[in-house]
């Protein structure tokens, strides 16, 4: 990692409140929001993610994809460099993402499932060793 400060988190100005999201099932301990997935400012629920990040509350984020973060790819790389700068490890489907790896299943590709985190989290097939030890821990704490 390159010497440099820790990424803070968004200003006041880049704030949203959005809507919450009802019927849907929620991961332990998350929320979910409806905004637009372009909008440059963050909602609630991703800014709290990332001050639990900031906290030292979390080692591995689970996503089903990285469009979760965020379809507006300044944010989305924003995010994620803040994650990364804390030291967290990025786990969706497909990905690993970590300060000090990266990891990409074999193809085919598995088709992410918001809903159903758990149920996309079991395919480990086209997987490296790494991200498969990864899943198997995250899934021993769900």
């Amino acid at each position: 990692m390159p010497q440099a400060p820790l990424p803070d988190l968004p200003g006041s100005h880049e704030l949203i409140q959005a809507e919450s999201a009802t019927g849907v099932r929620l991961m332990r301990g998350g929320q979910s929001v409806i905004a637009s997935g372009v909008d440059p400012r963050f909602d609630q629920a991703l800014l709290a993610m990332m001050q639990q990040v900031k906290d030292g509350g979390a080692h591995v984020v689970p996503l089903s994809a990285l469009s979760r973060l965020s379809r507006n790819s300044v944010k989305q790389l924003r995010v994620l460099e803040f994650l990364l700068a804390h030291g967290v490890t990025v786990l969706t489907t497909n990905y690993l993402l970590s300060p000090e790896l990266v990891g990409v299943r074999a193809r085919p590709l598995i088709k992410p499932d918001s809903y159903d985190l758990k149920r996309t989290m079991k395919q480990l097939r086209g997987l490296g060793p790494t991200h498969t030890e990864w899943i198997k821990q995250l899934r021993k704490q769900w």
